[in-house]
This record gives structure tokens, sequence and C-alpha cells, in this order.
């Protein structure tokens, strides 16, 4: 039989809507077999957010200069969501490790026979994040090997954050590097030259992002957007994706030589 919270060093939280009572309820069924404790963190609603809410956050000057698109009110509740997550996290001030998963999430047997592993590989006080997730191939160096999975520092770091492990240092400076945004939490994430966390990857994916079995994304699609504006959008996510993938492989690769520069 599997115990409950397998490691003390770990604190698990779900993002879940008011409004969807039947994804905690998936959610909680799936953790609970794996012998996985979540604690429900009510997420924030975007559509329920009132203009100065947002505002006070949100930086939609910087949004125009430095993003593609203006983010939509369900990506402005989900960065907040997360935050609220991590601002819990830090508060509570027991655990070592935040697990920050979203409501829409299958466990692989991977992860759940091997906590203690996992947690340890983000033990120190150096910024660290894990992040359990991804939906295409990653390159970078492999800085650890846990349970057959090679854990990669990417070139660069792949979209999502359906699941994600982060110690304490690395919830701090996200809090404190995104009291304003401008872009999306993922996007956050894949920025680690500004927040300077060391964002490090799985190979293979160790949560399952199921959102098909439980109505979709709560992001929401493009449907009130007309065609022009849909090609515009487009266009201006595959220019804004290869600045960033190139940003982020030239400063790896400058970061890798500098190491690798001998002393004089």
């Amino acid at each position: 039989m599997i115990q409950k919270s397998p490691t003390s060093k770990l604190v698990i939280h779900v993002l879940n809507l008011e409004r969807s009572p039947v994804r905690w309820k998936f959610v909680e069924q799936q953790l609970d077999r794996h012998g996985l404790t979540p604690i429900k963190v009510v997420a924030v609603d975007g559509k329920l957010l009132t203009d100065e809410e947002i505002n006070n956050h949100y930086d939609n000057l910087e949004n125009r200069l430095k993003y593609f698109w203006p983010l939509k009110r369900s990506e402005i509740g989900c960065f907040l969501s997360h935050r609220k997550s991590m601002l819990k996290f830090i508060n509570d001030g027991k655990a070592e490790c935040l697990l920050l998963v979203e409501d829409d999430i299958q466990v692989e047997q991977k992860f759940s026979d091997h906590i203690d592993q996992w947690v340890n590989l983000l033990r120190g006080k150096e910024p660290v994040c894990l992040k359990l997730f991804t939906k295409r191939s990653i390159s970078g160096k492999v800085v650890a090997k846990i349970a057959g999975v090679n854990v990669i520092r990417p070139n660069r770091v792949p979209l999502g954050c359906v699941a994600q492990l982060l110690n304490r240092a690395a919830a701090q400076r996200f809090l404190d590097k995104s009291e304003r945004f401008s872009v999306p939490i993922d996007v956050l994430y894949q920025q680690w030259w500004k927040h300077k966390v060391d964002i490090l990857c799985t190979e293979s994916s160790l949560f399952v992002e199921v959102s098909h079995l439980l109505g979709g994304t709560n992001i929401g699609g493009s449907d009130d957007l007309s065609a022009i504006q849909k090609i515009k959008r487009e266009l201006g996510r595959s220019w804004f994706r290869l600045k960033l993938s190139t940003t982020s492989r030239v400063l790896r690769l400058f970061k890798k030589n500098k190491a690798s520069k001998p002393c004089t």
C-alpha cells in the first residue's frame, strides 16, 4: 500500500477554478492513486477580474513593446494563479519544494515512485525549477538521470506549465520578478536569463496533460478573431518565438564557453 505524503519536503498545489469542481475531483483522484495528497489553490478567474485588479499587475505598455499580442483575461488569471500558489508556498514556510500542477493532469509512476530523488535535485540555496511536462523533444546538457529519465538544462525552455517543481529560492525569485508582467506565465519560465532561475526539464513528461478529457482548456481559443487578426497573430507568434529561441540558445552557448575558458 502506498503511503500518503511520501515526503515532508514537498507540498503539492493544484490550481483549480471555483467553477470547475469536476476537474478538482478528477485530479484529486489521480494524485490519490499515487499516494499524493494535494492542496487545492483556488485559481484566479480571469472572467471575474476588475480592470483595476488587472492594471495592478498587467503591464499593457510593455506587452505592446515586447510581446506580439495582448494577453487574454484567462492568461492574466493563470499568471496570477501561479503567483498565488508560490506566495502561499513561501508564506507557509514548511516544505522545501512546491509541486505546482494544473487540474488537467495524470501522473506517471516514474515521478511518484521516486519523489525523494526528484526533490533532492532541487536542494540547496540556488533557485532551481524542474519542469515535468513537455510536448516536444528537448536539446541541452544532461545534468542528472533519475528512474531512467534524463534531466536536461534546455537550450530553449519548452512552453506549458502543466507541472513543475520549485524550491523556495525559485518561487521567491519568480515572485520578485513578476509583480508586474506582460507575457504569459510559461514565457516567463522561458526567459531564464532575466529571472536567473536555473530551469531544468525532464526529457520525457512525468505528467500528462488531459484537458481533452475534461472539456478542453480553460485558457480559451481564438474564435472571436477575424481571419486577418489570426494571420497577424500567428506571424507575430512565429517571429517572437524565433527571437526567444535564438536568444536562449546564444546565451546558453555563451555561458558554456565562458565556463570552459581557462583562468589566466
